[in-house]
């Protein structure tokens, strides 16, 4: 038996009740009414015929991580990966940081692959995707704008210790990384929590450079 998504099967069945409404009404010549309902008894025997397929909310691939959990944080990456790019293509980064960020826009994308491949990872690095992730993007985006204004000796100096707490990330998303492709989710675990740690010490200190 076929299966689809809700909508899908909604979306399937009305095709079929459309196209018998205008067979019957515009082929046959019968009255609105008499299509109307073949086009109904159609749609109503398309939902039986077609069974509901459960909705990635409701597929559990691992402990409490449903399929929508995983398309969430993968997607999540994929996003943030490609704002740290664009942040690395910014004007007036030094080089290092620029080379940073391009760095951790690769790290961040195979993260969020890796969870497509294994739920388990998700698991153990939540916090990672939940809170830090978006931190990090949030401090990348106040350094953006502190490049763009940075003019002086003094700004430019707050623009280099902004800078510095940014690649300060990166040994920490390389560990993770790593622990992602080898399994190791208690090393995995570790290391999301040392990085909430490094950025409670290295936000508050870039957050007053960036004012």
């Amino acid at each position: 038996m076929l299966k689809l998504k809700e909508l899908w099967r909604q979306v399937v069945a009305g095709v079929f009740a459309a196209l018998v409404f205008v067979a019957v009404y515009l082929g046959l010549g019968l009255v609105w009414w008499a299509a109307l309902l073949a086009g109904f008894a159609v749609y109503a025997a398309s939902l039986l015929l077609i069974e509901r397929a459960p909705e990635d909310s409701e597929v559990y691939v691992f402990a409490n991580i449903t399929q929508s959990d995983i398309n969430t944080a993968a997607r999540q990456c994929q996003e943030a990966a490609e704002q740290l790019r664009k942040a690395s293509k910014a004007k007036r980064l030094d080089a290092d940081t620029a080379t940073a960020l391009g760095r951790m826009a690769q790290l961040v994308d195979d993260i969020g692959a890796n969870y497509r491949v294994d739920a388990r990872d998700l698991k153990y690095s939540r916090n990672f995707t939940n809170h830090y992730l978006p931190k990090i993007l949030e401090l990348v985006a106040d350094y953006v704008a502190l490049s763009e204004r940075a003019t002086s000796g003094a700004s430019l100096e707050r623009l280099h210790q902004v800078g510095g707490a940014i690649r300060g990330y990166l040994p920490n998303l390389q560990t993770i990384h790593d622990a992602c492709l080898e399994n190791d989710f208690e090393k995995l675990e570790l290391e999301t929590a040392v990085l909430g740690d490094v950025m409670k010490l290295a936000v508050p200190a870039a957050k007053e450079t960036s004012q």
